[in-house]
């Protein structure tokens, strides 16, 4: 009788082992924290001990590594999906993503996906070399951007006869940057002479007056000081709503930036005006 018990219990243990595990759903208190990665795949809503592929003999692992001691300056912020769909499809030619002979997932280039302490996925780059040229591209792909949009708002402008939102004191039409100055002598539409706006960028006034020996642009009054300048708070007010309104496309976020850049120019520090006894010395 044992001996049949034996050889039932065999039986048994040998169809045992052939069956998949099939694990349950955890309930809330498995969950891992947030910010927790299972080392083994990648994922957000397991620990490893109840990693699905546990059991996955064909399973040869993706590693995704902490970001210990890596500057935040060298790392892109990636997407879960993103990352996510690479982990499940690590042989795809899409983004020409694959998984070297350490089991990272890296680019073309070796950069290296990882996990933040957040839980972030980011891309971290492979040397400085590689940090700087990407730099470049998205600097250089961000300033074709920016300038094409203050294209396109310059022909708004000049459509709807706004001139004060340009800039005198340029050649070509182009946009009068904040913070906007105006000088003492000439502060109304009337008084326009030599020049289209009586509205200055405050760094070009200056340096215009300074050049000048302090004579006015637009009139030429002698004597016209730097701490004599008054800056057009309501016409800088006025632009910003104009080009909120202007109806440009904004869903690149081109619109955005701009107006940050509006606002940056704003909160620039004033420097020491120049007055008539710092101007004689």
């Amino acid at each position: 009788m044992l001996e049949r018990q034996d050889d039932a219990w065999a039986k048994t243990q040998e169809e045992l082992s052939t069956h998949k595990v099939v694990h349950g759903k955890p309930g809330i208190e498995d969950l891992p924290p947030p910010g927790y990665v299972c080392y083994r795949c990648g994922g957000k809503d397991h620990w490893i001990k109840n990693c699905p592929t546990n059991t996955d003999p064909t399973f040869e692992g993706k590693k995704i590594k902490r970001t210990t001691g890596i500057p935040k300056s060298y790392m892109k912020t990636i997407s879960k999906e993103a990352v996510e769909y690479r982990l499940a499809n690590p042989e795809s030619t899409e983004n020409k993503m694959h998984t070297n002979e350490n089991g990272d997932l890296v680019d073309e280039e070796g950069n290296t996906y990882q996990v933040t302490e957040d839980g972030d996925y980011v891309m971290t780059f492979a040397d400085s070399k590689t940090w700087s040229l990407y730099q470049e591209k998205q600097q250089s792909a961000n300033n074709k951007a920016l300038k094409q949009f203050e294209k396109e708002l310059v022909d708004v402008i000049v459509s709807k006869g706004r001139t004060e939102f340009l800039n005198p004191l340029k050649q070509e039409p182009s946009v009068l940057v904040p913070p906007i100055f105006m000088t003492p002598c000439c502060q109304t539409s009337q008084t326009l002479k030599r020049l289209k706006n009586y509205n200055y960028n405050q760094l070009e006034l200056e340096e215009a007056l300074i050049e000048s020996d302090f004579h006015c642009p637009n009139c030429g009054s002698a004597e016209t000081y730097l701490d004599q300048l008054k800056r057009n708070h309501q016409l800088e007010e006025e632009f910003k709503s104009f080009i909120e309104s202007s109806g440009l496309e904004e869903n690149t976020g081109v619109k955005r930036k701009f107006l940050e850049l509006q606002d940056d120019e704003n909160l620039r520090e004033i420097k020491k005006p120049l007055g008539p006894k710092n101007a004689k010395n």
